[in-house]
């Protein structure tokens, strides 16, 4: 790669290091890719997770291994949406309550063994039996009665699950093991021994540095283009952006905001990107458990305080979308609701209404520390201060501020998805009565009424239309603001195409073309 002669080193990194579907000078088509092409099979990936092992009911940062060792049951096209045969050849609802499942033939895992209906459901029982704290929704399924015969696996249900289906294409919740490997070691192998039917084997996997994968030669499926791939792990984009500049790397994910706007306005020579949802939402919550907010006339004032356009747009600037919904835009079942109204003047009048004068409120904002959330809590305890609203603000590391939030210490809250939510099942759970996080929690009976329904019906209309007054019935109650939806973006080398996937830290590399 090269950067524009007028461009300095250092002033490079100075410029372009703050950190954070095909895409160029637009969101959708490479640029500069005329040059060399990669002449090597082999792939090196940087990215700015870590590895924590290939246990697929305990690992949350990289999922970039889980899916070149393990196959998912069902594919997700990236670009429709839609489910399509893997692992599981066909599907069927005979009823609500049961889904039959046609399991591939002559699949063999890594070992050498046949994978068989029973590694299939051992792999999704396991979430429940380990007691993950991950929820594939797995949850529904009655294991006890349900029936293999031959390669066909019937699943008895508790309850409609009309999203099941999607759990089953997940990198993670629809990885298959070997259930007599997994049964006859332990938990080491999981780190750098790992067993599956996917396309590779991990050869190497060192902690804070880096993990190897080789190609499988007598792989079931289609040939990956890729004999070698290479994840580089960083512990901050600094490095990661020198060595894609150097080309040491192939492939960068998730880089910054500013290395983003350097590409788009021409600042490097011979370089793609790429744009992907995050799926995540910023919001700011009103928690059902502080007093002060059982008067809806001051979460009225609280939302009317806040301009959400101005929040979003210094926290993700072209990479954010103003939230216009509690579902995320892009998700099945979205709607645009409109735009959180912005009215100073009438939330100060609100809060006298309430009965209280400028300065007497005083809320405490408690949140992890990090770069989106702090920017958004300033902003936000700038615009509240301007109603005459006292917003107290601390932060700090998850093992410190977990256990405050839990023991409900936020007066008023920052809330996010976590990413890589496209269900509005696991969307709006964030919100409903049955969650864990209390600072979110929304009792609301006709709320969870629609949610409820729209989670459970089989039918996809019924569905739709439960949702859409979930939406709706939202921005009526104040309780969860919509401030929100982030993008993120991957630099990639000419010769490298199709880099898919759900989002930008976890594309799927087994389908990395290489030119």
């Amino acid at each position: 790669m090269k950067i524009k002669k007028w461009m300095l080193v250092p002033a490079l990194i100075v410029l372009v290091l703050l950190s954070s579907c095909g895409g160029s000078k637009s969101d959708d088509s490479a640029q500069n890719s005329k040059n060399t092409e990669v002449k090597s099979t082999e792939l090196t990936v940087g990215t700015l997770d870590s590895a924590d092992g290939f246990d697929p009911t305990s690992n949350s940062n990289c999922g970039l291994g889980l899916s070149l060792v393990y196959d998912p049951m069902l594919l997700l096209d990236y670009e429709t949406g839609e489910l399509q045969p893997n692992l599981v050849e066909s599907w069927d609802y005979i009823d609500d309550l049961t889904l039959k499942l046609k399991i591939r033939e002559n699949v063999s895992f890594s070992n050498g063994e046949i994978m068989t209906p029973e590694d299939v459901l051992y792999s999704m029982h396991r979430f429940i039996m380990v007691k993950t704290r991950f929820d594939p929704g797995y949850d529904v399924i009655d294991f006890e009665n349900s029936v293999i015969d031959g390669y066909s696996l019937t699943l008895k249900l508790f309850e409609p699950s009309p999203d099941l289906l999607y759990g089953m294409c997940n990198d993670r919740w629809a990885a298959v093991v070997c259930k007599s490997y997994v049964e006859s070691t332990d938990a080491d192998a999981f780190w750098d021994k790992p067993v599956g039917t996917g396309a590779y084997i991990c050869t190497e996997n060192t902690a804070g540095s880096m993990a190897v994968y080789e190609r499988r030669e007598d792989y079931w499926g289609e040939t990956p283009d890729a004999t070698k791939i290479t994840i580089r792990f960083y512990s901050e984009s600094t490095t990661m952006l020198v060595d894609f500049i150097n080309g040491v790397l192939d492939i960068a994910l998730d880089v910054g905001k500013t290395d983003y706007l350097a590409a788009k306005d021409g600042q490097y020579d011979d370089i793609n990107y790429k744009v992907f949802p995050t799926y995540d939402i910023l919001s700011l919550t009103m928690p059902e458990y502080m007093p002060i907010f059982e008067d809806i006339r001051i979460r009225k004032a609280v939302a009317m305080a806040l301009d959400v356009s101005s929040i979003c747009n210094a926290v993700y600037g072209e990479l954010g979308t103003v939230a216009d919904s509690c579902m995320i835009k892009g998700a099945r079942f979205y709607e645009s609701v409109g735009i959180n109204e912005y009215n100073p003047e009438r939330s100060k009048e609100l809060i006298a209404e309430a009965g209280y004068k400028p300065g007497e409120i005083e809320l405490l904002m408690l949140f992890p520390s990090m770069p989106v959330n702090d920017k958004a809590a300033t902003i936000v305890q700038a615009q509240l201060a301007e109603v005459g609203i006292t917003l107290k603000v601390e932060s700090g590391d998850f093992a410190t501020v977990i256990p405050r939030l839990m023991n409900n210490e936020c007066e008023i809250g920052l809330s996010g998805t976590g990413g890589g939510t496209f269900l509005a099942r696991d969307i709006l759970a964030v919100i409903s009565e049955t969650t864990t996080n209390a600072a979110c929690r929304i009792t609301d009976p006709e709320l969870n009424k629609w949610i409820k329904l729209g989670d459970t019906s089989m039918d996809e209309q019924v569905r739709a239309d439960a949702y859409l007054k979930a939406q709706q019935r939202c921005p009526e109650l104040y309780r969860y603001i919509p401030i929100g939806y982030s993008n993120a973006v991957n630099f990639y080398q000419p010769g490298i195409d199709n880099l898919v996937g759900i989002i930008a830290r976890h594309v799927n590399l087994r389908l990395v073309k290489i030119k």
